[in-house]
């Protein structure tokens, strides 16, 4: 721990330093701007001191930009990663640029989106089912000033069943305000778990495949992770959503929470080291309720 605490230390100071050098540069171009306002009388100087203006102004973001982008990819790769691995395997941990688009389209949870933001796409095996994690907001556009209607935000998880289900089974969270059903799926009314048919609505392809995958125990670990998801967002209409295709369980967890997504200049290692273990422990608590 003293090591990791000494090297993210190192590694934030770099990051300050940079800043540092950033804000040093921006003043030097106003300097420079100043300088060549007050010779507008002479052209060629004039010209020379805005030219170095913009030349300082970009090195300095472009400093500032640098350094930033490492100190984040060092914190996720080394930090963040690190405290995954302590409960479960990390196969793939990409922080940016990277949103499961075929996936999100064939869970066919949500229709009504046209903007999809992702992030932090997890890859990784828990007792040697494979999963993967990312968070995800979806978004409608509508209208010429482009306004935003948020759809649904939270996590996208995939993992791979070891018996594939018979038919395509969709579980719907009552909260979720589509009601458009998937092609070829009939509703099934489920008994027993009296507060599972409160919350959610169940439609298949075969009705007697849908009963034989959703067993009490199922059930009962279903509502256990939407009480899960209620913890993490702080939101009583906090959402699941589940579609189930051959071996895989799609799941949209509507925590209205981004994970590993905490601001991490601000804070100590111990801070990060801890945000990142409940992140952790959450993903690894939703994909075992999944899994059973």
């Amino acid at each position: 721990m003293d090591k990791l605490r000494k090297e993210y230390e190192a590694q934030m100071q770099h990051y300050l330093n940079g800043n540092k050098i950033s804000k040093l540069m921006v003043v030097v171009g106003i300097a420079f701007m100043i300088i060549g306002f007050m010779n507008r009388n002479e052209t060629g100087r004039m010209m020379l001191f805005f030219v170095l203006t913009i030349g300082s102004c970009v090195v300095g973001v472009l400093v500032g930009q640098k350094r930033k982008s490492a100190f984040s990819t060092y914190v996720g790769q080394t930090v963040t990663r690190g405290v995954m691995e302590q409960y479960f395997q990390v196969d793939e941990f990409i922080m940016h640029g990277e949103t499961p688009l075929d996936e999100i389209r064939t869970a066919e949870l949500f229709w009504n989106y046209n903007r999809i933001i992702g992030s932090r796409v997890i890859r990784g095996k828990l007792k040697g089912t494979a999963f993967q994690c990312s968070n995800v907001t979806l978004d409608e556009t509508t209208g010429t000033a482009n306004k935003n209607t948020r759809v649904f935000s939270g996590q996208y998880v995939f993992v791979n069943l070891q018996t594939p289900v018979k038919g395509t089974i969709r579980i719907l969270d009552r909260e979720n305000p589509v009601r458009t059903l998937v092609q070829g799926c009939h509703p099934v009314k489920m008994t027993s778990v009296l507060e599972f048919d409160e919350l959610f609505e169940v439609s298949a392809t075969d009705e007697a495949g849908a009963r034989a995958f959703l067993t009490e125990e199922r059930r009962k670990a279903l509502l256990e992770l939407k009480r899960l998801i209620r913890e993490k967002g702080g939101e009583e209409k906090a959402q699941l959503n589940l579609m189930i295709k051959g071996k895989k369980i799609y799941a949209a967890l509507g925590s209205g929470v981004f994970l590993f997504h905490r601001q991490t200049e601000l804070h100590s290692i111990e801070d990060i080291i801890g945000y990142n273990s409940l992140d952790a422990d959450y993903v690894k608590k939703a994909v075992s309720l999944l899994m059973r």
